[in-house]
């Protein structure tokens, strides 16, 4: 049962325009999985099946998220954090390994991908450690779980993480030097992972030099100019007979093609507008300068889900190198799906979340300032 305060300060819209995401990645995934489950044996509507399960799954944790306030969000985001670090340690010795890397854990025929799923309490972790003035303990943190993803490898998910984690410590104030100092290890990072990592060679060396090996991008645009303005009309598409990541990392492919011109620009069109709407709500009920953890998340989850589809809408029409990166609330997949409703479902939750008290404490240390730093 919905429980009587449940709408009580909750942003209607933007939650209604979540659920029209995850209709239309519904649609189109159900579309796209057809022949990929064909291939391999399956069901033909065994993704789609499972995809709506997972839809299902992801809106009764926003509804379940967002029955918490900021406090337990934060003390859950903590023990969530630990498990998945847990994982990502668990998945070098129980993992299954799927074209070169370590990304999955199998039970009870589903499967699990900490590095997604990590990334929501990585974020809130930050957060309150940033607010703490805790910068090394965030450094270290960032570099545990950035060690561990790269070594399964997921060259994607550890550049989405630092541009976000770059960005929290950006917002926080932090001195130009210790930004520095993150901007060096990322490099670092990034030119190891090139030079450790056969299959991160061949991905960037076939965007640079349009080799052969990028033929999934050039079947990705081919899919939207056959679209063209209105599409092929939903199920008609020839695309997702010949990409094998339809249905996950490609799907906005196969919407430009069934969808055509119109239906994409609507997509982007219902991000934009959850964003605006989602960095509308941070400025509107700001008080202060002083950026609390709860603000310092907002615009780490914003920042990731607005990344991830650039990302992916990026690949998808050849501007980027293929990177393995799903479409929040579209791309079929499990993690990736419960993910982006927890991240969502958090926005929400922080967004009702009635912080005036939190705030009048810190104005009292904002105005007592100068008299700290005298004593």
């Amino acid at each position: 049962m919905i429980r009587k305060d449940f709408f009580h300060r909750l942003d209607i819209v933007t939650l209604f325009l979540i659920f029209l995401l995850s209709i239309i990645g519904i649609v189109f995934v159900s579309s796209a999985s057809i022949s990929v489950a064909s291939k391999i044996g399956l069901n033909p509507y065994y993704f789609a099946y499972h995809h709506i399960i997972y839809m299902i799954i992801s809106f009764i944790i926003i509804y379940i998220v967002l029955s918490l306030d900021w406090e337990k969000i934060k003390f859950l985001s903590i023990i969530g954090f630990i498990v998945c670090i847990t994982l990502l340690v668990l998945i070098f010795f129980i993992g299954t390994e799927i074209k070169g890397s370590k990304r999955w854990i199998y039970l009870y025929g589903f499967s699990i991908q900490p590095s997604e799923i990590i990334k929501p309490f990585f974020f809130i972790c930050i957060a309150i450690l940033l607010e703490a003035e805790k910068f090394l303990f965030s450094l270290i943190l960032y570099i545990l779980t950035i060690g561990l993803i790269i070594l399964q490898p997921d060259l994607g998910m550890s550049i989405l993480i630092t541009a976000v984690y770059m960005l929290q410590v950006f917002i926080s104030g932090i001195s130009l030097r210790k930004i520095c100092i993150l901007i060096g290890i990322f490099v670092l990072i990034s030119v190891f992972s090139y030079f450790t990592f056969s299959h991160i060679q061949i991905r960037l060396n076939s965007f640079f030099k349009k080799s052969e090996q990028n033929f999934q991008t050039e079947k990705s645009i081919k899919s939207f100019i056959n679209g063209g303005f209105l599409g092929v009309g939903i199920g008609n598409g020839a695309v997702k007979n010949s990409l094998p990541d339809a249905h996950t990392d490609f799907i906005f492919a196969v919407i430009g093609e069934e969808g055509g011109f119109i239906t994409c620009v609507i997509v982007i069109m219902i991000y934009f507008y959850i964003f605006y709407r989602l960095i509308k709500n941070i400025h509107t009920k700001k008080t202060i300068n002083i950026l609390d953890s709860y603000e310092l998340a907002q615009y780490g989850f914003i920042f990731q889900i607005g990344l991830q589809a650039i990302i992916n809408i990026g690949v998808t029409i050849g501007l980027l190198p293929t990177k393995g990166m799903t479409l929040p609330m579209i791309s079929y997949g499990g993690s990736a799906s419960i993910t982006s409703a927890i991240s969502f479902a958090i926005l929400l939750a922080i967004n009702k979340t009635d912080h005036s008290k939190k705030i009048k404490f810190y104005k009292l240390i904002s105005n007592n300032k100068k008299i700290f730093n005298l004593v």
